[in-house]
């Protein structure tokens, strides 16, 4: 099967990823190359004048030369799903519903298990990457209070806060939704 603008599912969707690595392109950019490119496989494999054309400014250009110089979108899928990660982008019906209503939505959520109906009730902990030890120490206690009351903790997997609410989740052993995902982790 392939999207409607005849680029294959797979390779729709890496491309997707791909450009989530370019950290100038968020969900008004993304909505810019789907409004302006007849996919994001178009998008991906536009050259640079076309990008510019399209309305994204030179810095946004310049990550995403960056970002194939040194990405190939096929084999990143691969890696992720190799490590049960699995991309989904707002397009796909798993996509959170109440998450796509929001101004500024994550383009692109990696998850790890399935996602279910009781993750529609789910928070997520974004504080400082030093926090002090009495921040952990009540930020673990409130993840872990979330949790006991049958919320999912979403995860940017940062240093700090965000990683004390992370460890407080998998102890109670719910699902976590990765919001954000770089090359290097």
């Amino acid at each position: 099967m392939t999207d409607p603008a005849g680029a294959p599912p797979d390779l729709e969707l890496a491309h997707r990823v791909a450009l989530s690595f370019a950290p100038a392109i968020g969900a008004q950019r993304l909505q810019l190359l789907e409004r302006r490119f007849p996919s994001i496989t178009a998008a991906w494999l536009a050259p640079p004048a076309e990008l510019s054309a399209a309305g994204l400014p030179a810095d946004a250009v310049a990550q995403i030369e960056a970002a194939r110089s040194r990405i190939d979108p096929l084999r990143e899928l691969e890696r992720l799903r190799s490590l049960e990660v699995e991309p989904l982008d707002w397009h796909d019906p798993r996509y959170p519903p109440l998450l796509k209503q929001i101004y500024d939505p994550p383009p692109v959520l990696y998850v790890h298990g399935p996602l279910l109906p009781r993750d529609e009730r789910a928070l997520a902990v974004v504080g400082t990457r030093e926090p002090t030890a009495y921040g952990r120490r009540v930020t673990r206690s409130i993840a872990a209070g979330l949790c006991a009351a049958g919320f999912t903790i979403v995860s940017g997997l940062a240093r700090g806060v965000d990683a004390a609410a992370h460890r407080a989740a998998l102890l109670k052993s719910l699902l976590m939704v990765f919001v954000a995902f770089s090359e290097s982790e």
